[in-house]
This record gives structure tokens, C-alpha cells and sequence, in this order.
């Protein structure tokens, strides 16, 4: 078994590049670069291996969230849902739009059920994430969805809280398939895309407390700012 810990950063932030150009400065881990510029090979000093991909979270004009997957460079926010998924379409990297509480209803909910309804410019894939609360049901839209072929791509999605820095890899998906060293994120691009059935979500949701205290904590700092 092979793990992959997918990032996604947001303007501005590139701690992927930091790691590729400095390393680990604990000293706790070994850093190896791959056949891969977006994809780096982590290894403990106990022998356990994790491959770090880089990717971007992307904000558009609608204010919803793009997540490019295996893109090693930067892509600005503000672009149009629309616009920004078809600049990621001339790039190697994989598409998610990711749930988000409050952003897939009214305006912007009608924006993801049109784009869905209609879509036909490649591979693209919903995100679950460990965000939502186990008392709400998964969305609709993601088996309406699978029916067109766009699949759930789930992730962790720690929030900018200390308490979540645990947290990431304890929401996301399995797959069956082979990894080529030389260039683990196309092996495992190549498993996805062959055999999208097969992709197994694991992970609880957050229970309601925690989801409430952070939603509330986040909405106050955004109005402070």
C-alpha cells in the first residue's frame, strides 16, 4: 500500500516548494525528489514512505473553490468557475470541486448544479470532505453527478484551527493499483481515471459541535477582517 497526502494551498502560500528546496529542518524525516516536479517522496526514519503532491486551492469569482490537484504552480483566485476549470484543463492535474458548508446552496448551489447538468470538458470530480457533519446527509448532487460520470474525490480539508493539524489524512479515499516510483502521481491519476468505480471513500464526518465552533469562528474572523 502505497499513501499520497494530496495538498491544497492557497495564494500565496507554497509550502510545497519550500519542502522540495529546503527539506525537513527537524531532521525527522528524508526528502527525495521523483520523476515528478509536482510530487515528492517522504520518508520517516522508521522506513515508512508518503508521496507529497503538490496542488492548489483556488478561490473563483462566484466565491466558490477549485481544487487543482498535482499543480505545482500558482493560478490566481478571481477568475469565473467556468474560466478558471478551463485553464486547469490544459494542465496534468486533477479537477475537484469541493463541498463547502453554505456554498453549494441558493446562488451558488444553482451555479454547481447547471455547471454539472451540462458538463463535457473532461475529467472532473466532486470533493466530500471531513468538514461535513455527521447529522448532514451526503449532498444529492454528488449521485446526480456520478450518473454524468464525475465522481466523489474526497479529503481531510484541515481548517486554519492548531486543533486540526492532525487532522489531515484522516478524510479521504483507496484505490486499487500499481505505483511507479518514477512518477507515483501518474500512477495514480491512471487508477482513478481507469477505474473510477472503484474509488473507496474512508473517514468519519465531523461530529456537530466542533463543525459548529468552527463555522461560528471563522465567520467572526472574516467579518474582523
Amino acid at each position: 500500500m502505497h499513501g499520497f497526502l494530496l495538498l491544497t494551498e492557497s495564494c500565496g502560500v507554497n509550502k510545497f516548494a519550500d519542502l522540495k528546496e529546503h527539506g525537513d529542518q527537524s531532521g525527522n524525516f528524508s526528502i527525495h525528489d521523483t520523476g515528478e516536479r509536482e510530487t515528492l517522496k517522504v520518508t520517516t526514519l522508521g522506513g515508512q514512505t508518503l508521496y507529497v503532491v503538490a496542488g492548489r486551492q483556488i478561490v473563483t469569482a462566484e466565491k466558490l473553490e477549485v481544487l487543482a490537484l498535482g499543480l505545482d504552480v500558482e493560478y490566481p483566485d478571481g477568475n469565473t468557475l467556468k474560466e478558471t476549470l478551463k485553464d486547469l484543463n490544459s494542465t496534468k492535474c486533477l479537477r475537484v470541486l469541493p463541498w463547502g458548508a453554505g456554498k453549494w446552496i441558493g446562488k451558488r448551489g444553482k451555479i454547481i448544479q447547471s455547471l454539472i447538468s451540462t458538463w463535457s470538458d473532461g475529467p472532473l470530480f466532486l470533493g466530500d470532505n471531513g468538514n461535513r457533519p455527521s447529522c448532514w446527509p451526503l449532498p444529492p448532487i454528488f449521485s446526480d453527478a456520478k450518473t454524468r460520470g464525475i465522481f466523489n474525490l474526497p479529503g481531510s480539508d484541515p481548517l486554519p484551527f492548531s486543533e486540526q493539524e492532525k487532522k489531515a489524512g484522516s478524510f479521504g479515499f483507496s484505490i486499487p493499483g500499481e505505483v511507479d516510483p518514477s512518477k507515483p502521481f501518474s500512477s495514480l491519476k491512471e487508477a482513478i481515471f481507469s477505474a473510477p468505480n472503484t474509488i473507496d471513500p474512508f473517514g468519519t464526518p465531523e461530529s456537530l459541535q466542533p463543525f459548529m465552533k468552527h463555522q461560528i469562528t471563522m465567520q467572526i474572523v472574516k467579518r474582523r477582517r
